[in-house]
């Protein structure tokens, strides 16, 4: 017969989530893990994800991509309340959606827009023959800016597209959805710019609208 000594020795063992004195958790981010499942995983329900991103803004850039080796603080529901979410990147953006909606996964960012918003460009041809219409991760295009944006190499663009109105949009409201982000390589001619796709979850094509991201 087994003694109770030996059989505890037999169960497995489990590493817990290091909590402060607070009762926040401390969460080391492992590879493959995103904002979604850990609001899932800790609040049970991944439309959360928001509430993670906005205790720990000053450790995610992006809320589309968290990294192995960053620690995340998890707070408590309902006794902590969250920060107030970063200021949008520039007037006139907000990335907050409607609370009307249940939200949107981290690779799914929907944008507010003012109605005199306009884009800083749009995507042009693709680099290469084999694919003329789509530019997957990776790739490369020829991006038209406005007139008087002048670049380095290095200046990150986002990816938008014009999203339809939804149910709780204050009247008059534009949204887009930011769906991939891009890096200037070099200039081609005039207001053209050689881009590399370095972020996304759609391809990209003829006609996706560009907005400078704002420097960190």
């Amino acid at each position: 017969m087994m003694t109770l000594k030996k059989a505890f020795y037999l169960l497995p063992f489990v590493l817990l989530p290091a909590v402060s004195a607070s009762g926040v958790i401390k969460h080391h981010v492992e590879r493959g893990e995103d904002l979604w499942d850990l609001s899932r995983r800790y609040y049970g329900d991944p439309w959360l994800w928001e509430r993670i991103y906005a205790a720990n803004h000053a450790v995610i850039r992006d809320p589309h991509w968290i990294y192995p080796g960053q620690t995340l603080d998890i707070l408590s529901i309902p006794t902590a309340a969250p920060p107030k979410l970063p200021p949008p990147p520039r007037e006139g953006l907000s990335e907050t959606a409607p609370k009307s909606q249940p939200g949107y996964a981290p690779s799914e960012v929907r944008l507010r827009v003012g109605r005199s918003w306009k884009p800083d460009g749009k995507v042009g041809s693709p680099m290469t023959e084999e694919s003329p219409a789509l530019v997957e991760k990776g790739g490369d295009f020829v991006a038209i800016l406005r007139r008087g944006l002048r670049p380095a190499a290095g200046q990150r663009f986002r990816l938008l597209r014009l999203d339809s109105v939804k149910s709780g949009d204050a009247p008059g409201s534009r949204h887009v959805m930011w769906f991939a982000t891009a890096v200037v390589k070099k200039k081609v001619g005039p207001r053209r710019y050689e881009m590399t796709l370095v972020k996304a979850v759609d391809a990209a094509t003829d006609g996706d609208l560009l907005e400078k991201e704002p420097s960190p």
